[in-house]
């Protein structure tokens, strides 16, 4: 049973539907070290602890390998973080985690001044918080395996983190290779990127969608909640920490998770797309998503992206605190909707997802739109294609 192995190994399962792993980190002290074969992160006191199949176990210390150590089909990607963890009777979990390159690693950031000087004696780096490292994915590769290095112990339970740490392993332009026409190629958890039959975006025009002329006042109710705002490269996101509340359809509460903007709108009215599309994201406790979309035209700016606007320019991967917003303050304004059913517009595209469009259109600033482009570095779409 030793490690590492191929991840398509008969020995190998894949868990799509474990939800996020159960992990209950906090910050603690931690040394950093060089042991001669990789660069140590150890945790000092209670840094918190995941939990598989019941069992608690503590988080110890975290390492790198480069290249990754685990293989994918024979090939390596160009890093691998074991993070080690061990229960009150000795037995071991790693959670691996692997890296492409791209733009620099969060936790990787914060040590990356002791890297060159750090020898084989401790540096002391005072409170680290493990939280800060990504797992970013809902699936995961596990199996019984062994440590991998001596004395190569066996009976490890290993779990590795599908989603490879590199939101920019995909873009918007096709002339990269990685474009939306070759989504469905990069990987095969995206294949319904390509073949899927419920894809989004769609014209509005689409004999799939219905128009809700009576509902009322779409049924939410979300509350001021901490919320933090990060740019994934491809679009700058508002994400809540706390219960921000939910909105409800067809008897089903969906919990408010975050919301990201899209420039130009990805849906079309009759083939045009308008200046701005807000998506906010909302799941149900089991699993199901339900988007609301709102589209903007050039106008007064739009008092949501007004209390952001300073941070747009300036966020980067890292997520920044906005401390308490209220998701109030987005503005629906209508009592039409178009619905139906679709699917993620980002991978892996995934179908099933309840789709509401405000039919009103609201307004925003030129400003507000140039800030949000240019802080993805896309300034690239001709006007000549707005409504």
């Amino acid at each position: 049973m030793q490690s590492p192995i191929d991840l398509l190994d008969r020995r190998v399962q894949v868990f799509p539907s474990l939800g996020k792993l159960k992990r209950d980190y906090k910050p603690a002290p931690a040394v950093v070290m060089n042991r001669g074969h990789d660069i140590t992160v150890k945790w000092k006191g209670d840094a918190g602890k995941i939990k598989i199949n019941g069992t608690e176990y503590k988080l110890e210390q975290c390492h790198w390998h480069s290249p990754s150590e685990h293989t994918f089909n024979g090939s390596r990607y160009n890093l691998e973080l074991h993070i080690i963890h061990s229960s009150p009777s000795g037995e071991i979990a790693v959670v691996g985690i692997v890296y492409k390159y791209g733009r620099p690693d969060p936790f990787l950031s914060k040590l990356f001044h002791h890297i060159n000087s750090v020898g084989k004696d401790e540096i002391d780096l005072g409170i680290v918080n493990p939280g800060i490292i990504k797992f970013g994915s809902r699936k995961y590769f596990r199996y019984i395996g062994s440590l991998t290095v001596p004395p190569c112990t066996e009976g490890v339970i290993w779990t590795i983190v599908k989603k490879t740490q590199d939101e920019s392993q995909f873009t918007y332009t096709e002339e990269s290779g990685k474009g939306p026409k070759n989504w469905g190629q990069i990987d095969a958890d995206w294949k319904a990127c390509s073949n899927g039959k419920m894809q989004s975006p769609i014209d509005l025009l689409d004999r799939r969608v219905q128009v809700f002329p009576s509902l009322g006042k779409l049924k939410r109710d979300y509350k001021p909640a901490p919320a933090v705002v990060m740019n994934r490269g491809h679009d700058i996101t508002v994400k809540w920490k706390g219960d921000a509340g939910k909105i409800k359809i067809n008897g089903t509460e969906y919990k408010l998770e975050q919301c990201h903007w899209h420039s130009p709108s990805e849906h079309t009215f009759n083939g045009s797309r308008y200046n701005l599309e807000l998506h906010i994201i909302h799941s149900s406790p089991s699993g199901e998503i339900a988007v609301v979309g709102i589209v903007y035209k050039y106008g007064r700016p739009d008092p949501f992206l007004s209390k952001l606007f300073h941070h747009i320019n300036s966020v980067g991967k890292d997520e920044i605190d906005l401390g308490i917003v209220n998701p109030g303050i987005i503005k629906f304004g209508s009592r039409k909707y178009f619905r139906y059913i679709g699917s993620l517009t980002v991978p892996p595209c995934t179908e099933g997802v309840i789709w509401t469009i405000v039919k009103k259109v609201r307004t925003v600033s030129r400003e507000q739109v140039t800030a949000l482009r240019e802080a993805v570095h896309d300034v690239s779409v001709s006007e000549q294609m707005f409504i």
